[in-house]
């Protein structure tokens, strides 16, 4: 079985090191993820980390990650950054218990 893209052992367990989009939505530096792979992969699609069977493209966790990591660095200040991160931030909490 293939580990998924940034997915380590780490500590006796297998633990998600996020991006630093990921970890500005509130993530920890190392996300453990247990000792089973099998399990491993189970909590990163509820966390929404790996692609599920259907295409993800169109959901707003993936909107948001896109944008603040493909557009925003290249046309944006750090300082305009910092605050569509804030806004996002408040989004994430707001709508926690949603499906995006």
């Amino acid at each position: 079985m293939e580990t998924p893209k940034r997915v380590y052992w780490h500590r006796n367990q297998w633990h998600y090191r996020p991006t630093l989009a990921e970890r500005e939505r509130g993530l920890k530096a190392w996300e453990p993820l247990g000792t089973d792979l099998g399990k491993a992969r189970d909590k990163l699609r509820r966390l929404r980390l790996i692609e599920q069977e259907e295409d993800s493209t169109d959901t707003f966790v993936w909107l948001a990650n896109w944008y603040m990591t493909k557009v925003a660095p290249d046309r944006l200040s750090k300082r305009t950054i910092g605050d569509r991160m804030g806004c996002l931030r408040q989004l994430f909490k707001t709508f926690a218990n949603r499906k995006y």
